[in-house]
């Protein structure tokens, strides 16, 4: 039970050091984020690659607090190519999300790998 235990431990650490790796591959830290949706300005941040999960916690984490400040961000989600049956599991849950936390989310017109989120418009 105890090595059970201490490889599930390294596992998540191994998993949590693979997300790592890919975000920040994805992301040029130097620039502060990514800058592959096309866009020319503002903040763009690629979640690509990553499990829902983390992705999720990505988008509270650096998404979230920066909209009241830059009114709009663009996430990089993929087209879900590599997703089983090519769907774009990453993209749908990350609009799910959003729509939670009652941000606005819309697929970039000519990039279905991309989504727009901003703050709601107040009424």
């Amino acid at each position: 039970r105890g090595r059970c235990d201490e490889l599930r431990k390294d596992l998540r650490a191994a998993q949590q050091n693979a997300a790592a790796s890919i975000f920040a591959t994805l992301n040029d830290e130097s620039l502060g984020m990514g800058s592959d949706a096309g866009e020319s300005e503002g903040l763009c941040i690629d979640l690509h690659g990553l499990h829902v999960a983390e992705a999720k916690a990505k988008f509270d984490e650096l998404v979230v607090p920066v909209l009241p400040v830059l009114g709009r961000c663009v996430v990089v989600t993929g087209r879900g190519s590599h997703s089983k049956g090519g769907e774009a599991a990453l993209r749908e849950a990350l609009v799910r999300h959003a729509r939670h936390r009652a941000l606005r989310c819309a697929v970039m017109q000519g990039n279905g790998g991309a989504l727009e989120i901003s703050l709601p418009v107040l009424e």
